[in-house]
């Protein structure tokens, strides 16, 4: 009771004077009553004998202040600034969660408990949001990392089943999901998986149910957006999936997988917990379904100059590529062979002797040159000119076709002396014809009695001679 009326002055300096005041109250009621003209007219004799041979109204004021000094000291002043000196030493030791505890403190050491306090939780929510800060930094340290490895196993893998594998390991393992999947879209719009974390490995290379009309990831596919889903028990927009409702999927992000044309698939991520997917996610995701596209679009585009590149080195016929100035580029082991063969230094003597001309023609006009004819050491040759402009390069495919040509000139001597016989045989069976006329008539002429034997004489050889 005391405590709560000297709460009511608000300064120390009141505090302890009113703490002092109280506590010598009493001695200075005695004092008074012993200065009372009634006192000493009732009194007994023994206690004004007493009163009189002992000062007890001056020992009582000092007794009385010294009690309240102390009083007012201890709960005032020592306990308060105690109550500091704890919190003060437990912030200096790190505690950043130190408090005075002195919420209800008045007076001067109130409000320097108050601003203490406030100090502490300044201290709190800065130290607070530079650990997220270091978290955040920390995270993308992490995603960086995580999206060179992909990048490094896709620059030194050509395998791209590999590149999946690791691509969807490493969003499961930085995200910290029990499901990452890569998507292939197909022609007919469903989603072909190629690597999966967290399902059997019979789900990988076939198609399932999760390409639903309107799933998330068949949107993603569709669209290349970006899709999030925070809670699937509240989602609307994107219909349910059979897959990820047996899974027990609750939250999922995926984004689409850029290709020059259009996207190539979807990268995603899945967890059975509720989860926020930051701007940072997003990022991280956005960046390995990038580095996924750009490896699968640069290896098969490998693998298809490699195949173009093989056919030309293996075709059985001369290929050359020419510059546009008529140097030689390339050529494979058939116009190799072809120019030692005919004993030439070089691969463009092979060419015909205006070929730079042509080739200037040909990157010009953009059109192809077919028929063009050259002859080296007895032996013909054709060409073909492929300009290329964008690269200022053209491709000459060149054949030899002197067995060619003698087959169809000795063909041709056939068939004239094919077409002289059919028209020696026609014109004697027209001879054959008249003559048979003539032998006909002949012989009847013949069978007459009355003719002279001159006039027979000369029937009988005409007839002989037939």
């Amino acid at each position: 009771m005391i405590q709560k009326f000297l709460k009511r002055f608000t300064g120390v300096r009141m505090q302890l004077v009113a703490s002092v005041f109280l506590w010598i109250s009493p001695a200075l009621a005695l004092t008074y009553v012993i200065n009372q003209d009634w006192f000493w007219k009732y009194a007994p004799d023994w206690l004004r004998e007493y009163t009189m041979s002992v000062p007890w109204e001056s020992f009582f004021v000092g007794l009385l202040a010294l009690v309240a000094a102390w009083y007012g000291g201890e709960h005032f002043i020592l306990r308060q600034v105690q109550a500091l000196t704890r919190a003060v030493l437990r912030l200096a030791s790190g505690d950043l969660d130190a408090r005075s505890g002195l919420k209800k403190a008045e007076g001067e050491i109130g409000q320097l408990a108050q601003k203490f306090d406030e100090m502490a939780s300044a201290l709190k929510q800065r130290q607070n949001e530079r650990d997220e800060a270091d978290q955040k930094l920390l995270n993308r340290a992490m995603q960086q990392t995580a999206v060179s490895a992909v990048g490094q196993c896709a620059l030194t893998n050509r395998d791209l089943e590999v590149i999946y594998e690791q691509a969807v390991y490493r969003v499961a393992e930085m995200f910290a999901v029990e499901y990452a999947m890569l998507l292939q879209r197909m022609p007919d719009g469903q989603l072909h998986p190629l690597a999966v974390y967290g399902l059997a490995p019979n789900e990988t290379g076939k198609t399932v149910s999760i390409s639903q009309r309107r799933s998330q990831m068949s949107w993603t596919a569709e669209t290349g957006e970006v899709s999030v889903v925070s809670d699937w028990s509240k989602e609307t927009t994107f219909g349910h999936s059979p897959l990820l409702d047996e899974l027990g999927v609750v939250s999922g992000a995926a984004v689409a997988i850029p290709t020059r044309s259009k996207p190539f698939g979807v990268l995603a991520a899945h967890t059975t917990h509720k989860r926020e997917f930051s701007p940072d996610d997003i990022q991280f995701l956005l960046a390995v379904a990038n580095v996924v596209g750009m490896a699968t679009e640069r290896i098969r585009a490998e693998d298809a100059t490699e195949k173009l590149a093989a056919f030309v080195k293996e075709n059985p016929n001369a290929a050359l590529e020419l510059a546009a100035d008529g140097s030689v580029n390339y050529f494979n082991d058939a116009a190799g062979q072809l120019t030692k063969a005919l004993d030439l230094d070089q691969p463009s003597q092979l060419l015909p002797e205006s070929f730079r001309a042509m080739i200037r023609e040909s990157l010009v006009t953009g059109h192809n040159q077919t028929g063009l004819l050259s002859k080296v050491n007895g032996r013909t040759l054709t060409w073909t000119l492929q300009p290329v402009p964008d690269s200022g390069v053209v491709h000459c495919y060149g054949e030899d076709i002197t067995t060619r040509l003698n087959l169809e000139a000795q063909l041709l001597q056939s068939e004239k002396m094919k077409t002289f016989g059919q028209f020696a045989a026609g014109i004697a069976h027209d001879f054959n014809n008249m003559l048979t006329i003539i032998q006909g008539h002949t012989g009847k002429l013949l069978e007459d009695e009355s003719l002279a034997a001159e006039v027979k004489e000369s029937l009988a050889q005409v007839y002989s001679a037939g």
